[in-house]
């Protein structure tokens, strides 16, 4: 059973493990083909914990003014699309 993140290491650059990739997808393909009441996958712990805290200290926390609110069509949801720019 794979139970490690998807293999990305940080250096100097973001490096994901070609071979590792394809080894955890296969894995969790077999799952998701075979999973009841309709094909799914849940994956705990799907990215590395230091590249959740990178993405969560990124993450815009003020509203820009190009951002995109959701906020009556996914009642209670607070939904908010972040443009790149």
């Amino acid at each position: 059973m794979i139970k490690d993140t998807i293999p990305i290491n940080l250096n100097e650059i973001l490096y994901l493990d070609v071979e590792k990739a394809k080894e955890f997808g296969n894995f969790y393909s077999e799952i998701y083909k075979k999973a009841e009441e309709y094909p799914h996958i849940v994956i705990d712990n799907f990215l590395p914990m230091w590249m959740i805290e990178e993405i969560h200290n990124e993450y815009p926390t003020e509203q820009n003014f190009k951002d995109k609110l959701f906020e009556t069509i996914f009642t209670g949801m607070h939904k908010r699309q972040v443009l790149p720019y």
